[in-house]
């Protein structure tokens, strides 16, 4: 049975090589923020839709805030599915 032995005195990486793995760590990381932002904005506006009102929905550009919070579309889809 052999085993592997770890020096312990494991020469550090030039400053440069260390700068570069951290820049592609860093990269990384923010493309996949980037990616999950894309990937989640149509669900943030499908729900942000359901609180405005249909005139605001209308409007072009969208707002990706709703100016005014409004329950009236859920009132009238319970309404309507009680019938």
């Amino acid at each position: 049975m052999s085993t592997l032995a770890i020096p312990l005195n494991t020469p550090k990486l030039p400053q440069r090589t260390r700068t570069i793995r951290h820049l592609r760590k860093l990269s990384l990381t923010l493309l996949g923020i980037a990616l999950t932002a894309l990937f989640l904005f149509p669900f943030y506006m499908i729900l942000n839709f359901s609180f405005m009102q249909q005139t605001d929905i209308l409007r072009y550009p969208p707002p990706l805030v709703p100016p005014q919070v409004t329950l009236d579309g859920y009132l009238s889809a319970f309404a309507s599915s009680g019938e």
